[in-house]
């Protein structure tokens, strides 16, 4: 979070290319072969063009450690 309004449009607009990383919990394992799908992009509703492609990091499934403790999978 941050009160700085132009920094925050410079790392959040499109044009100014700024990779992002998302951490993505799941609550259970991917099926194979839905990494690869994501990584190629995504149709979404309504959009003629397909998301910008991503890079899919590890998955781990930890069911047994506090949710703050859980490593999530990263998509770039």
């Amino acid at each position: 979070m941050t009160d700085d309004g132009q920094w925050s449009h410079r790392i959040t607009s499109p044009r100014h290319h700024c990779e992002k990383t998302y951490l993505v919990a799941l609550e259970s394992p991917l099926a194979e072969g839905t990494a690869e799908l994501f990584a190629k992009g995504v149709q979404l509703h309504n959009e003629k063009d397909l998301t910008k492609t991503g890079v899919a990091g590890s998955y781990h499934s930890d069911r047994s450690a506090p949710h703050h403790q859980r490593r999530p999978a990263t998509i770039r």
